[in-house]
């Protein structure tokens, strides 16, 4: 019998564990360490698809000769347009049982998709997700640190257990189950840019289950200019397509009716992602120009069906500058989108950023069609700016400010009772008066307040204190106060010499024996009240006290590191002397 007649076995390779999917386009410099970063990343049974979208440098040849040195490299070439596309052909060709998506210019931390791979094994979700960093040549951060979502491990979650995460709308930080992203035909639009943020909010409400991973599983570099894939785009183009999906997020985010999910998902429009694209794209529209009909439809196609439920706990320069734009203030919200913008890079609001402020403010009073707390906001916006920051500001500068903030309905017939901060009620009350000098004043006690107590110096009835004075002009015409617990009011002359403070507290000036609380009172001129704050201590061992001294600094370290004084009627010995005096005649008995 011929042996060459016999049917031969066929031996098929065993299918993957993870399928990478990597778009490229001109990547050269990047996409070398991106590959070496994917293949050390923990997961032997892998396979790399490296879609090549008609990259016009060296990007195509070091995909080869990867693929040249490592079987589980794929280079194939794209035969749609765009990275939405390349993700999609990839994916079709991925025969793993989990799928994974990473950009050609970035890079996999050691150790991450084993890390994934292994919760999704143990646990059977439908994707796991982890934390990611961004860096750039001079520095790297976490985007993620102010909302928490990656502080510990999770496996097998709802959605309605883990709401923030609806954040999270990269494609890349996340590991899924090649089954639940074809069983429910999850797939990119294919558009220029924002492409991932659909099919990630898709996949968010539709896992039955998920995990999240504590460590950081992917690095993104931050490309600034025009050289990454989504760079480029004309601005208008770019913030239509941004408004468009968002629309569509909202819908998907309507459809699944998770209170604490929607909170989450408003959150993200009106204090992050959506104030991001409007703000950036008002800023750049030229003088006198308004919205592209295209934009403006998508924007109110947007607006329409974005939550409100978190809307009003989105910072104030945000609320402002979305309830413009509702009202119609195109002109007026660029310039308040620049203002902002610019306080924010300087980190204080300079006069000419104040007065957008009491401007903005005017406008949405004289708008109907503005939808927001204007009280709120006049406490949250220009009345906080003016407590921040009035005290860098001259005087004759802040005049135009306050005269029209004064003249609002909203500063008008706000309720000072609720105002929750006294230093902000202390401001109302200065505009209210219409004192700019009074304004600046205020600001300066704001910065100087709480004073603390650096030094203190104990002598038989005297008592030293000192401290820094960093803003001394705040602390001119400042005095300090004895408070007795009886009610009784003692002042003291505050000393200021080269950035310190320094005042004397004599015994025999205290009417009666007991407990004393020091506070500073603050003035602001003859048009307002004055102000008290408590005086603090730096954290600090308070010096001992010598025996027969009237006067003992205390510090309580519960309510804030408080400053207080005992003074003791050193007649009849005080507390310590009496116990002393108990111990000594045990000890002769």
């Amino acid at each position: 019998m011929n042996r060459d007649s016999e049917p031969q076995e066929i031996l098929i390779p065993p299918a993957p564990l993870l399928s990478v999917v990597i778009p490229a386009r001109d990547v050269a410099p990047w996409i070398d360490e991106l590959l070496d970063s994917v293949l050390g990343a923990g997961v032997d049974s892998l396979e790399v698809i490296v879609v090549d979208d008609r990259s016009t440098d060296e990007t195509g040849d070091r995909i080869a000769a990867a693929a040249e040195r490592d079987g589980r490299v794929r280079h194939h070439r794209a035969s749609g347009i765009g990275a939405a596309a390349a993700r999609n052909e990839g994916a079709l060709l991925a025969s793993g049982r989990y799928l994974v998506f990473a950009d050609a210019d970035d890079l996999i931390p050691q150790g991450a998709y084993s890390a994934l791979v292994d919760s999704l094994e143990s646990s059977g979700s439908d994707f796991a997700i982890g934390d990611h960093l961004k860096f750039s040549p001079g520095s790297t951060w976490s985007p993620t640190a102010r909302w928490h979502p990656f502080d510990t491990d999770l496996q097998g979650v709802t959605p309605s257990r883990v709401p923030t995460l609806v954040s999270g709308r990269a494609a890349w930080n996340r590991v899924f189950r090649r089954s639940f992203w074809e069983g429910n035909a999850l797939a990119f639009p294919e558009i220029p840019r924002n492409d991932d943020m659909v099919p990630m909010t898709r996949s968010f409400v539709l896992a039955t289950s998920m995990d999240v991973v504590a460590s950081c599983v992917y690095l993104y570099r931050d490309r600034p200019g025009t050289t990454s894939m989504t760079a480029g785009t004309p601005a208008d183009v770019a913030a239509r397509l941004y408004f468009d999906q968002e629309a569509i997020c909202a819908e998907i985010v309507a459809d699944f009716s998770d209170p604490a999910v929607t909170a989450s998902y408003s959150r993200l429009v009106f204090d992050a992602d959506g104030w991001v694209h409007l703000s950036t794209y008002l800023r750049q529209l030229e003088e006198g120009a308004g919205l592209s009909p295209e934009v403006a439809e998508a924007l109110a196609a947007m607006l329409a069906v974005v939550p409100r439920d978190a809307f009003e706990s989105a910072t104030a320069d945000r609320r402002a500058l979305f309830a413009l734009v509702e009202a119609g203030e195109i002109g007026r919200a660029r310039s308040f989108a620049r203002s902002s913008a610019r306080a924010r890079d300087e980190r204080f609001y300079d006069s000419a950023a104040l007065e957008e402020w009491s401007r903005t403010l005017v406008a949405l009073e004289h708008e109907p069609a503005a939808s927001i707390d204007l009280e709120r906001l006049s406490v949250d916006g220009p009345l906080t700016a003016l407590a921040n920051d009035a005290a860098l500001a001259a005087v004759e500068d802040l005049v135009p400010v306050v005269s029209v903030l004064a003249g609002t309905t909203a500063i008008s017939t706000l309720d000072p009772g609720g105002v929750e901060s006294e230093i902000l009620r202390w401001m109302l009350e200065a505009v209210r008066a219409c004192d700019a000098d009074a304004v600046r004043r205020v600001s300066l006690a704001r910065r100087a307040a709480p004073l603390v107590v650096e030094r203190v110096e104990v002598q038989p009835d005297l008592l030293l204190l000192a401290g820094p004075a960093p803003w001394p002009e705040a602390l001119l015409g400042a005095v300090l106060v004895l408070r007795s617990d009886a009610g009784d009011d003692i002042p003291l002359a505050l000393a200021l010499e080269e950035g310190r403070w320094s005042a004397e507290v004599r015994a025999q000036e205290l009417p009666t024996p007991g407990r004393y609380r020091v506070l500073v009172r603050f003035t602001a001129g003859n048009s307002v009240g004055a102000q008290e704050h408590a005086v603090v201590t730096a954290r600090m061992p308070l010096p001992p006290v010598p025996e027969g001294s009237a006067l003992q600094p205390l510090s309580d370290r519960k309510n804030g590191w408080v400053f207080l004084l005992d003074y003791r009627d050193a007649s009849r010995g005080g507390v310590l002397s009496g116990l002393r005096a108990k111990a000594r005649a045990r000890l002769r008995s």
